[in-house]
């Protein structure tokens, strides 16, 4: 323990910050992906389908992002099911409304920060899609990869063009024995090849490896399967019309004993440890990567913590893009990592502290600041008792070899007053 806070403080002194190094900084707004009654046999949640809007589930309120705009944050990644925008595979279809939810979402982000902020799309999966009562993995006969291709060609096609709506394809795909490295590198250059070739979509894609995309086991595999260092470095991305690659590698990761962010404590407070091998991989093979998760709980250690990987992030920014934080959003009930403010938006939670030195200036109010006022009323016209309900269900392991999970996995949650905006 000794070592590692000898080298979490060197890593402060040597990096140093650069506020502007990074171009893409936020939060994850959770909340559209909520409503979870169980875990299936993959050791994943269960999702509630259809789920009810406002109660099972809800997309953030423009308040939320006026706040976190207000903050310096600029980027803003939205997680929802696969399975409530395309409720039926057979008939490959985008449901209307919830489509509608996500432009509306994208549309509330681009007037609240005067079209200088960012959304990254995030199916919240684990690489499957559920139905019949269970989890199927993407590449079964349940669920082809050309459905998944077929998911991304019509959401691409929604967005297209825009370069601030950014394809994050997938959350977490989560390993065997639900679906091998190699078979979710064949799903990824599918879903590319859709965005690029039928969507003519030209916007920046976000690939996350297998195995829950942690960085720290990029390289190593750490004994599940085959490595993603050794796989995804394949992917072909010629753009639209041969305009060439806008591809980034995205990873996650937490600072637990076993990484699955489970655990307020630290056990990995040197960046340059978890993120170094990662970093050279990008290095070496010229490509990107973006820190799609990350978080801590309260705490001294846990804020030096922030500050060595921040500042590593901020120090490597010729191959690392930017970084959002799990996670803000409406419905969180005293989770131990929601930076969600409380008292109508005037109180911060302790971990904003933590992130305030790396993010720049404020994004200025719209004219007038008519649009943040409203939204802020708009959130007093709701109870502040308004709450939601999760549970903490981390998939049990022996060994941090056999970790998945990390973070709550989501139940129904009950906040009838609040309705998404």
């Amino acid at each position: 323990m000794k070592a590692g806070i000898h080298g979490l403080v060197g890593a402060i002194l040597i990096t140093g910050h650069a506020c502007a190094a990074l171009t893409y900084e936020g939060v994850n707004l959770a909340g559209a992906e909520f409503g979870r009654s169980g875990i299936d046999s993959n050791g994943l949640p269960i999702p509630i389908l259809p789920g009810d809007p406002g109660t099972t589930y809800m997309y953030p309120t423009q308040a939320e992002v006026a706040y976190y705009s207000g903050k310096g944050m600029n980027t803003f990644r939205l997680p929802f099911l696969w399975e409530r925008l395309e409720p039926d595979l057979s008939s490959g279809q985008l449901d209307a409304i919830q489509l509608g939810y996500i432009t509306d979402f994208v549309s509330q982000v681009m007037t609240i920060t005067g079209n200088n902020g960012y959304v990254i799309l995030d199916p919240h999966d684990f690489g499957q899609y559920f139905s019949g009562g269970a989890g199927h993995a993407i590449g079964s006969p349940e669920v082809s990869v050309a459905d998944y291709a077929n998911l991304w060609a019509q959401l691409a096609a929604s967005f297209a063009g825009d370069d601030h709506v950014i394809f994050g394809l997938m959350n977490e795909p989560a390993g065997t024995p639900l679906i091998t490295t190699e078979n979710w590198f064949t799903a990824a250059q599918a879903a590319i090849t859709a965005i690029r070739d039928t969507a003519h979509a030209d916007n920046l894609i976000l690939v996350p490896g297998n195995y829950f995309t942690g960085a720290w086991s990029w390289v190593s595999g750490n004994g599940n399967g085959t490595p993603n260092s050794q796989v995804m470095g394949g992917l072909v991305d010629n753009g639209v019309s041969g305009s060439g690659k806008n591809l980034v590698y995205e990873v996650h990761q937490y600072l637990d004993a076993d990484y699955s962010g489970t655990s307020p404590d630290i056990a990995h407070p040197d960046a340059s440890l978890t993120l170094g091998p990662f970093t050279q991989w990008l290095a070496s093979t010229g490509n990107k990567g973006f820190l799609g998760e990350f978080a801590v709980a309260p705490g001294s250690m846990q804020q030096a913590a922030v500050s060595s990987l921040l500042n590593y992030l901020d120090a490597n920014s010729n191959v690392w893009t930017g970084w959002t934080w799990w996670a803000g959003g409406p419905l969180w009930d005293n989770y131990m990592f929601s930076i969600e403010p409380t008292a109508n938006f005037t109180t911060d939670a302790p971990q904003m502290a933590y992130l305030t030195p790396f993010l720049p200036a404020a994004v200025p109010e719209p004219a007038s600041g008519a649009l943040v006022l409203g939204a802020a009323l708009l959130l007093l016209a709701y109870p502040a008792a308004c709450t939601a309900r999760s549970w903490m269900s981390p998939i049990s392991s022996s060994s941090a070899s056999s970790a998945t999970r990390r973070k709550p996995s989501l139940a129904s949650v009950s906040a009838t007053c609040r309705l998404p905006s």
